[in-house]
């Protein structure tokens, strides 16, 4: 499958967004590409991916346990 613009979807995709390009800037040892998002897409039937805190995430409904003890709590 192809975007409006013809670049690629991913299988399986929460969402798609069909940009062009409008800035790019140098930031040392990277480079920030700043894009116009031109057509935007999102499938309710799917689920994103979500990542945070190092690791990949479900936002499907779970059951809660106990939190064990002590906390792996850092600040």
């Amino acid at each position: 499958e192809q975007g409006r613009s013809g670049a690629p979807v991913l299988p399986g995709a929460a969402a798609l967004f069909d940009c062009e390009p409008w800035a790019r800037h140098e930031a040392g040892d990277h480079v920030l590409f700043i894009a116009r998002v031109k057509h935007f897409r999102s499938f309710a039937d799917r689920q994103p991916l979500v990542f945070g805190k190092g690791r990949y995430a479900s936002l499907q409904p779970t059951e809660f346990a106990a939190p064990l003890w002590p906390l792996d709590i850092h600040y």
